[in-house]
């Protein structure tokens, strides 16, 4: 009962995302015992650092779980202190060429860990990368735009996030936006847009309880006019990242549900 509960309010929520005159898609709603790959395709190394991992759909639903642990360090010299043990659940759009805005609908139901203070062990990202920002295409210096739903553990609270990076030896960040706060369990709609006239990604977040849309945008300064990204992608992930910590060992354990995600051409 508590899952058809849900779906409503995400059928609502849908509903009442504020597309304007914009021609949103549903891209999948995973009404399947299987993910389609005519759809998607999976990459990146797959749950490498995590010992629990889970991706399916349940008619109507993808869950994605991961549960993952830091490195338990004593030596402070130990060069493994400066790595973060970060793990990857993700599925890329089969054929990303013309989408230029990728949207999801879902719940997070699981976010938990330890430390719960100071850490954010979680998140769940939609990324996306539209051109290089650079003139040599053998460089990698894609722009990406991701907008995220991320926590640190055990308060019941996660932060909505939104940035543009470009990408290379040195990660630059080349803006950024707060979209407030949501909690586990409530059902929202999370999306990105490139307006590549107006030189900037434009984001959104729709509660349904309360009714509200924030939307922000991030403008950039680098030229969009060269060539399109080196490795192109549309990408929905959940990540988790529990530290690295002297005498202790972390853990991250986070949960989504996805019931639909929307594509803009």
């Amino acid at each position: 009962m508590r899952y058809k509960h849900i779906a409503v309010l995400l059928v609502l929520l849908l509903a009442a995302l504020p597309l304007g005159a914009q021609v949103w898609q549903v891209y999948d709603n995973f009404n399947s015992d299987h993910i389609n790959p005519a759809l998607w395709v999976s990459k990146w190394g797959v749950c490498e650092n995590a010992l629990d991992c889970e991706r399916q759909t349940r008619i109507g639903w993808l869950q994605l779980r991961m549960r993952g642990y830091g490195l338990n360090i004593t030596d402070p010299n130990d060069p493994r202190l400066n790595q973060q043990n970060w793990a990857l659940n993700n599925l890329d759009v089969a054929d990303p060429a013309g989408i230029v805005g990728i949207g999801a609908t879902l719940v997070v139901t699981r976010d938990s860990g330890s430390p719960t203070m100071g850490y954010q062990l979680g998140q769940f990202v939609l990324r996306a990368t539209f051109f290089s920002g650079v003139s040599q295409p053998q460089e990698n210096r894609d722009v990406e735009a991701n907008i995220s739903v991320g926590g640190g553990g055990g308060n019941n609270q996660l932060s909505v996030g939104a940035l543009v990076n470009k990408m290379g030896p040195q990660l630059e960040t080349l803006g950024s936006a707060d979209l407030g706060t949501v909690h586990v369990g409530e059902p929202i709609t999370i999306w990105l847009r490139w307006d590549k006239a107006g030189h900037r990604f434009l984001y959104g977040l729709q509660r349904l309880l309360p009714n509200q849309t924030v939307v922000k945008e991030i403008s950039y300064n680098t030229s969009d006019a060269f060539f399109p990204p080196l490795y192109p992608y549309r990408s929905v992930q959940l990540q988790t990242s529990p530290p690295n910590l002297l005498g202790s060992q972390s853990f991250s354990d986070w949960a989504v549900t996805i019931t639909r995600v929307i594509v803009l051409r």
